[in-house]
């Protein structure tokens, strides 16, 4: 595939109004028909079909992106068994329908990452679920995502460089539409994302509006502020539209006094500005610190009582670690999961306690899985399964440093947002292995999860290839 398409596209000024309408009014009748309806599972997968050939005939690149909200199921409605499977077999149809071959991905890293995907597949395939509970076919299909989830690198590989300006502005568009679905629901009282309260156990009075797990490639948008606010060619529109989608979903945590999430994501985004700032242009600190104070009377103002109650899990929580107060949720996980799990790592060390196996521990109130990720997910696939799984990071993000005096005379005529989108990517996947302390394996305890990292390497190492092959001839 020739670069200069990836110039042209994003050179291009005319935006497929209609067609990006059109594509949204598609996911919100598909996600309306699956909270609304109870269909046959059969009748689910005719709909879900329909709706694809509908979008492929537009354009594939929205096929695409409707069955990955399908896979990773934002609105938690496609709960049937063949969901998963079938979105994913039909991302790689409509990829190879569209390319033509496999031919096209001529990354050597890309190549890589996906035999390592598929080896990881098969070992869980073969050894984890095969050898623990049986190959049946609905053991297959009820774990589909955790063994070939990541498949979705390779169409969102393809689609970024062959159409990178719609690819992006279209998943604008989703994050922004469901984070204000989300807030117009819970305003509302119409219980779309099936918001339901709960208490920290840590002296915080208010009931946590837990039950919405916002998905990742949401959440990024909230990384991705530094990039929006420093970009000098980015116009200001964008640049409103981009950051109030990161501050809407970080209230979304912040809402559900998810602690865990709150940390990491503050600390990715510290990261990605860091990473930033070294080729920004000089920043006036008292504009900043003028939309800050903005910001946080804003906030203030319409969620003030949270933030008192935030304010007080917080400190509660220092209190814990310091041995002057209690946490009932810590001491669940300390006091009774953590030794239950790694008793069975001590059991099964090498290839794993089973995923079966441990998704019936969780029906009897064990949550290792959830609640503690790290030794959960190890102790569910073993010492080998996770060595595996972790090579993809290594193979991520060895050599991915892009100088950037290599690129400059491109970001002389392209928007310099597109290289800081590149590093904030790499924050992103540098903060998943790193701040996410107890919440490192999150990708294996939920499998639409496995969905989601694979679209962020897939763009990722798209650019990676873009900058790396720069070449003024292409120009």
């Amino acid at each position: 595939m020739e670069l200069v398409e990836f110039y042209e596209n994003l050179n291009n000024k005319k935006l497929p109004i209609f067609q990006l309408f059109f594509f949204l009014v598609c996911v919100i009748l598909i996600n309306y028909i699956g909270i609304y309806k109870n269909f046959a599972p059969s009748l689910s997968y005719l709909v879900i079909v329909f709706f694809t050939l509908l979008l492929f005939l537009l354009n594939p690149l929205y096929s695409f992106l409707l069955l990955y909200l399908v896979y990773i199921d934002i609105m938690g409605c496609f709960g049937t068994t063949g969901a998963k499977p079938l979105a994913i077999s039909c991302m790689l149809v409509i990829f190879l329908i569209d390319a033509k071959s496999f031919k096209i991905l001529n990354d050597k890293k890309l190549k890589i990452i996906v035999s390592l995907s598929i080896l990881f597949g098969l070992y869980v395939l073969l050894f984890n679920i095969g050898l623990k509970s049986g190959l049946t076919s609905l053991n297959i299909t009820q774990n589909f995502g955790y063994m070939f989830g990541f498949v979705t690198i390779i169409p969102a590989y393809y689609f970024t460089i062959k159409q990178p300006k719609t690819f992006f502005i279209s998943i604008v568009i989703i994050a922004g539409a469901f984070v204000a679905t989300y807030f117009f629901s819970l305003m509302r009282g119409l219980d779309l994302f099936k918001l339901s309260g709960g208490d920290r156990g840590t002296g915080a009075n208010i009931e946590r509006l837990a039950g919405y797990d916002i998905r990742q490639f949401a959440i990024f948008f909230f990384y991705l502020i530094p990039a929006s606010a420093l970009a000098d060619k980015l116009k200001s529109f964008y640049k409103i539209v981009l950051i109030s989608i990161g501050i809407g979903c970080f209230m979304v945590l912040v809402l559900a006094f998810y602690r865990l999430a709150m940390f990491y994501v503050s600390m990715g985004t510290l990261l990605s500005f860091l990473f930033i700032r070294k080729y920004a242009p000089s920043i006036n600190l008292l504009k900043i610190f003028f939309y800050v104070v903005i910001f946080f009377i804003s906030v203030n103002f319409l969620f003030g009582d949270y933030i008192k109650e935030v304010n007080n899990l917080f400190s509660a929580t220092i209190d814990y670690f310091l041995g002057k107060g209690t946490d009932t949720s810590a001491d669940e996980r300390a006091g009774y999961q953590m030794p239950i799990v790694t008793r069975l790592f001590y059991d099964n060390w090498w290839t794993g306690f089973g995923l079966i196996e441990m998704k019936e521990y969780m029906k009897l109130g064990m949550m290792a899985f959830v609640d503690m990720p790290f030794i959960g997910t190890l102790a569910t696939f073993g010492f080998g399964g996770m060595c595996l799984y972790y090579l993809k990071y290594f193979y991520l993000l060895a050599k991915s440093k892009i100088e950037y005096s290599t690129i400059a005379n491109y970001l002389n005529t392209q928007p310099v947002f597109v290289y800081y989108f590149y590093l904030t990517l790499k924050a992103y996947l540098i903060s998943m292995i790193t701040f996410r302390l107890f919440y490192i394996s999150w990708e294996l305890t939920f499998e639409s999860m496995q969905g989601e990292f694979g679209m962020f390497a897939g763009v990722f190492l798209a650019l990676n290839h873009v900058f790396k092959n720069y070449d003024e001839e292409h120009l």
